[in-house]
């Protein structure tokens, strides 16, 4: 199996190598957005920064790192101010803007205060009282998405521009719960533990792992040009790349349950 995976790697590396002139046309702007352990503005740090460096390494290519809201990062991909962005999710609305390269499986999990009496979505959309907060322009999964849908056409959705915004909504007060991914919640209550005991459950089991990874513009990238980031990303999972940034940040157990992405072209 290991040798299969190093021929595997050697025949990407020297597919992506003979095409590098066609992704270095000039230097790649490439977006993080602030979101746990995938990038931490205030360090440089994170799981997608460490994959868009060995990117860069990989191709031979220059990339300009811009930090930005999550709001923000989606503008600007539209505009054309940006190349790539990190840490995304690839949805219907997005298809006519982006390629993906995927990179990790990743579920969402619902954070709400002990003290609250709910142990469903339901329960939860039952009690007309309550607020949920979220991340603008984030996507979730089908059934998680559609759960907020009709919180939102009940006027009971708060909208924060980034994650530690809604964070600190939820330690507020100022909502009742938030979806949040282990790589995000683990590293926020890491550093800032919180003032209230925080409950976390996953509310749709059968909901599967959100697949995220690089969303590449099209007004910059072919289709064929797309493939070759991703067989880069598949190089770096057959060598064992992947593996080693995520356990850097999140333990070889977590790491394990990230790998296990298909890649969607």
């Amino acid at each position: 199996m290991r040798l299969t995976c190093l021929i595997l790697a050697i025949l990407l590396h020297a597919s992506v190598r003979a095409a590098d002139l066609s992704l270095c046309s000039a230097p790649i702007a490439y977006g993080l957005v602030d979101h746990g352990y995938l990038y931490d503005m205030a360090s440089d740090r994170g799981i997608d920064r460490d994959i868009a460096t060995e990117l860069a390494r990989r191709s031979g290519c220059t990339f300009v790192y811009l930090a930005r809201s999550r709001a923000r990062v989606w503008h600007e991909f539209e505009s054309g101010s940006l190349d790539m962005v990190g840490a995304s999710i690839q949805t219907p609305e997005r298809a006519p803007l982006a390629w993906f390269a995927n990179y990790a499986a990743i579920k969402n999990f619902a954070l709400v205060r002990e003290n609250l009496h709910v142990r469903s979505a339901q329960e939860f959309l039952a009690d007309q009282r309550l607020l949920w907060g979220i991340v603008r322009a984030y996507r979730h999964g089908q059934h998680t998405d559609a759960f907020l849908a009709q919180l939102r056409e009940r006027g009971r959705l708060v909208e924060e521009n980034d994650i530690r915004g809604l964070f600190r909504l939820l330690e507020r007060g100022k909502v009742d719960g938030i979806f949040a991914q282990s790589v995000v919640f683990a590293k926020f209550f890491a550093e800032n533990p919180p003032p209230m005991k925080i409950r976390t459950a996953d509310w749709f089991p059968d909901e599967p792992p959100v697949i995220g990874g690089i969303a590449i513009s099209k007004r910059r990238f072919s289709a064929s040009a797309a493939a070759q980031w991703r067989a880069l990303i598949e190089q770096m999972r057959a060598d064992g790349t992947l593996h080693a940034i995520f356990v850097r940040y999140v333990g070889a157990a977590q790491a394990e349950h990230l790998l296990h992405y298909k890649q969607v072209e």
